[in-house]
């Protein structure tokens, strides 16, 4: 497996390292789209009903500054992800500043999803040779019915792993073990279909190497 997360992982960071160099036509949308952004921020927050330039306060509980989720790498990801159609990539970077803003990612505690860390179903270990954080899923380990919360704790984990990213690296590797899964600690397939809108919705560009271990599934993407 070290062998794959080393061989993938530098693909991808040679696929990022060309996409820096932008073309004429991309330095374009670029510009046009990070022009947009003091309107797209007020207006996710308006329809979230928030204060866009609210900040952390010293218990945690407000945290939305969403200036912070719209700065020129988040732009440049967002217009990856759409192709470098500057009206998709600005409608999807609303979304996703209106989804920050309503459901609070980067606000969820600790304490919130404890129940949901204690038999290690998730958890970040250590980093490829590039630099990005490793997040291991062992579905065996579930432990909940709690499907809303479940999702809560992977965006947690997931917000968790981006906050983890050295600078110069914007993607994270997942390592699913399905080793002794079974029918009864299964998640939901509407649940993990639910998680992976989430993922591949507000957290463009951020997923590096996916890798599933299983003597019995042998596959890996």
């Amino acid at each position: 497996m070290k062998a794959i997360l080393e061989c993938r992982a530098g693909l991808a960071e040679k696929e990022a390292a060309a996409a820096t160099v932008l073309t004429e036509v991309q330095q374009k949308a670029l510009d046009e789209v990070a022009a947009q952004v003091p309107g797209l921020i007020s207006a996710a927050a308006v329809t979230a009903g928030l204060d866009a330039t609210a900040t952390v306060s010293e218990d945690g509980v407000l945290d939305i500054a969403l200036t912070r989720w719209a700065d020129a790498a988040e732009v440049h990801r967002f217009l990856r992800a759409s192709k470098w159609v500057p009206k998709v990539a600005a409608d999807r970077l609303k979304a996703t500043l209106t989804w920050r803003a309503e459901y609070r990612p980067d606000a969820i505690s600790p304490d919130e999803v404890e129940p949901e860390a204690v038999t290690g179903k998730q958890f970040l270990s250590g980093f490829d040779k590039k630099g990005r954080p490793l997040l291991f899923l062992v579905p065996r380990n579930e432990n909940t019915k709690t499907y809303d919360r479940q999702i809560r704790y992977s965006v947690f984990m997931l917000e968790k792993a981006v906050r983890l990213m050295p600078s110069g690296v914007e993607r994270t590797d997942v390592i699913v073990d399905y080793e002794n899964l079974d029918m009864w600690n299964a998640t939901p397939l509407s649940v993990s279909l639910k998680f992976l809108n989430v993922l591949s919705s507000h957290y463009p560009e951020r997923l590096g190497l996916f890798v599933c271990l299983s003597r019995r599934l042998n596959s890996k993407g």
